[in-house]
């Protein structure tokens, strides 16, 4: 038979104590927990082509004739945004927020003297998507080439009410604003 060290008798005393001793507090609430963090460190983004303080589009001057009937487009016109210095980067999601049109939820309402008019705002290729105000999960899409992308838009200007209710059309002056949001791929 082996001889049992004091250090041995020690060591097992004190792992039959954890033992019974574990068992006794086995329903308390842990006093400690790992919290994971996660990051993706990348070069830089995009330089803008803009500063910022922001961007105008003038869509000019436009008769209430051409606005005849809900839905009818007075003015479109085409912005282009530019990108450059984008390195790491293939792909820029761009999406839009900011207050909606209480005729037509998917135009940005209009804050000006004008009335039963509101501004759509399309993106991505061919400027097909409509970037809507309240829904910062629809995106316009673009690819970023040799470090450089460049974002075309098309604003519309758009009758929201019935030809029927004249009293809700009226003439005056369009101000409207889209915040837009960028994130990279």
């Amino acid at each position: 038979m082996a001889l049992v060290s004091a250090k041995n008798i020690s060591v097992m005393s004190v792992l039959a104590a954890s033992l019974f001793t574990t068992g006794a507090f086995a329903d308390a609430s842990p006093s400690t927990t790992d919290i994971n963090i996660t990051a993706k460190v990348v070069d830089a983004t995009c330089t803008a082509g803009w500063d910022t303080s922001g961007v105008s589009l003038d869509l000019g001057s436009v008769s209430t004739s051409s606005l005849a009937a809900k839905g009818d487009i007075g003015a479109s016109k085409p912005l282009t945004l530019t990108l450059t210095g984008c390195t790491g980067m293939t792909k820029v999601h761009l999406s839009a927020t900011g207050n909606k049109d209480s005729d037509d939820s998917t135009a940005f309402s209009n804050s000006g003297t004008a009335k039963g008019v509101a501004v759509q705002l399309f993106g991505g290729e061919g400027q097909s998507t409509q970037l809507l105000p309240q829904d910062s999960t629809q995106t316009a899409d673009y690819t970023i080439k040799d470090g450089n992308a460049t974002l075309a838009l098309l604003a519309k200007l758009e009758r929201t009410t019935d030809a029927s209710d004249e009293k809700a059309f009226a003439a005056g002056t369009v101000v409207s604003k889209a915040t837009l949001n960028l994130t990279y791929e």
